[in-house]
């Protein structure tokens, strides 16, 4: 597992050779294609694996359920207790390299649906803020959604390649509350 997700993080899905990845594990072929189909299968398998050890014990808000004075501390919590979980499990960084760094992942792939559920649940969080009167009415949902995704992935490429303990590090909920012109 390490040996490919070292692989793909570094060189992303299509450019990591999986005879690479079988000869770095010590993974006989008929072994690998016993528990994997293809590369896409282990792909996933990884992807799903470092993405349960970031979430483990992660307790996601449900946002239909905050009002207007506990949104934004519910994300500063959620943030820090996914920094937490990537301190807990440093192998994790690489899925954050590989859900910023690799678009040749397939289309239907782990990643592609951990993207997608990500994106959605932005909108909602940035929907559920425009309903509580927390962003400018001037910014459209859809432009609040595509600003704050990119603060997201930037703080996140940033923590990325930084080392846990870089005090440096900003606060992203602080600045989405900014950009968004929080009232």
């Amino acid at each position: 597992m390490r040996a490919a997700a070292s692989r793909f993080a570094t060189q992303g899905f299509a450019a990591a050779s999986l005879n690479e990845i079988l000869r770095e594990a010590g993974w006989a072929k008929s072994s690998f294609y016993y528990r994997h189909e293809n590369k896409a299968a282990l792909h996933d398998d990884v992807v799903r694996t470092l993405a349960e050890r970031l979430t483990e014990g992660v307790n996601v808000p449900e946002l239909n359920q905050l009002n207007a004075g506990e949104l934004w501390a519910a994300m500063d919590n959620l943030v820090q207790q996914l920094a937490r979980a990537a301190a807990r499990h440093p192998e994790t960084r690489e899925l954050g390299l590989m859900y910023h760094r690799d678009d040749t992942a397939p289309p239907n792939s782990e990643l592609a649906r951990i993207r997608t559920a990500t994106e959605n649940w932005v909108r909602a969080l940035v929907t559920r803020a425009a309903e509580l009167g927390l962003i400018e009415e001037e910014i459209s949902v859809d432009l609040a959604t595509q600003l704050t995704l990119g603060i997201l992935a930037a703080f996140d490429r940033w923590a990325v390649e930084h080392p846990p303990n870089d005090t440096a590090a900003p606060n992203p909920v602080d600045l989405v509350r900014r950009v968004l012109g929080e009232r």
